[in-house]
């Protein structure tokens, strides 16, 4: 039987994953003639979920997607 931080891995593994393919497809949503595929090498990156979290919900909210690259 798997360890507890085993199974903990795996989800924060699979939660990084979702995360990093989230992120472009919110700004591509919200700025269509965007090319954001530049920020998956930058997304990946990243260890920290938390970070990557953040990321994520200024995605949804920046207002323009060069303001985005800022905070990265």
């Amino acid at each position: 039987m798997p360890s507890n931080r085993y199974l903990l891995n795996k989800v924060e593994s699979k939660a990084r994953e979702i995360t990093i393919e989230n992120t472009p497809a919110i700004l591509t949503e919200r700025f269509p003639h965007a090319d954001v595929n530049v920020l998956k090498p930058m997304l990946e990156a990243i260890a920290d979920l938390d970070r990557l979290k953040a990321l994520r919900v200024r995605a949804s909210l920046v207002p323009h997607k060069v303001l985005f690259f800022t905070f990265i």
